[in-house]
């Protein structure tokens, strides 16, 4: 058996992100996200969908927020990957 076979396995719990969004001056007080890379498109059409809506308080500038953040969150995690495989190679 190779022995990196064990880091090759899917992951049995895959790493969730929470994201929470705080405003005072907003009926609802906070707005909080739990996704994972499978979710994370359907994160960002709820975003949409959010500000879409009349009957929940959800700006424009409050999804930019929230979307520029996973979106980053996104890349850290696709960098982090290519600098372990680079490691795992050497």
């Amino acid at each position: 058996m190779h022995e990196h076979s064990k880091d090759l396995r899917p992951s049995l719990c895959p790493e969730m992100h929470i994201l929470s969004l705080i405003d005072t001056n907003s009926q609802y007080k906070g707005h909080v996200f739990l996704y994972d890379a499978e979710s994370r498109g359907r994160l960002l059409a709820l975003l949409q969908e959010l500000v879409a809506d009349p009957d929940y308080e959800f700006s424009q500038t409050k999804a930019d927020l929230v979307s520029n953040k996973v979106q980053k969150i996104a890349k850290d995690e696709q960098q982090q990957g290519a600098e372990r495989n680079r490691q795992e190679l050497e």
